[in-house]
């Protein structure tokens, strides 16, 4: 998504739209800066609209797969494999979005990844190949979430920090 207003190193964790709006509208009132409060509301609508990713949290290939951080070994072709290599993974890992994630299981296409704060986040394939995505929270009950907006819901007594 291309933030015009947002510039996101300021919006340090993952929040609802509701709690955004109470912290925008306190910046409003003191800058008077109506556009750009308006303008930063409705992008972060439109962000929690979208479909959350396994790449949003660990570097992913172009598959959708988790990609590991390549191992140099020898030199001449392996090293021109491995700058490549390389490459790609810079490229996944500059996606994330959240920060300090990793994968704590896996089976077959299914993963379970988990944080620093223990939240953990759970990606099953269906039948139609798509991930039906849940969430622990500290309530511990699984929630099924799609959006980022169900994402912020789940873990608003904990919430998921933004690269």
């Amino acid at each position: 998504m291309n933030f015009e207003f947002i510039e996101l190193e300021q919006i340090e964790t993952l929040k609802t739209l509701e709690v955004l709006v109470s912290e925008i509208d306190i910046y409003v009132n003191q800058s008077k800066n109506y556009v750009r409060g308006y303008g930063i509301v409705s992008e972060w609508n439109e962000f929690l609209k979208e479909t959350v990713k396994l790449s949003d949290f660990v570097p992913c290939g172009a598959d959708g797969l988790p990609v590991e951080e390549p191992i140099k070994i020898g030199m001449g072709i392996a090293e021109n494999a491995y700058k490549e290599a390389m490459e790609k993974y810079q490229k996944a890992k500059q996606a994330v979005i959240f920060e300090g994630f990793y994968i704590s299981s896996t089976s077959g296409k299914n993963f379970i990844i988990r944080n620093a704060e223990n939240i953990s986040l759970q990606f099953e394939v269906d039948f139609n190949g798509q991930y039906t995505i849940s969430v622990a929270n500290n309530r511990d009950y699984l929630v099924v979430i799609s959006t980022y907006s169900d994402l912020a819901k789940a873990t608003i007594d904990n919430p998921l920090k933004l690269k």
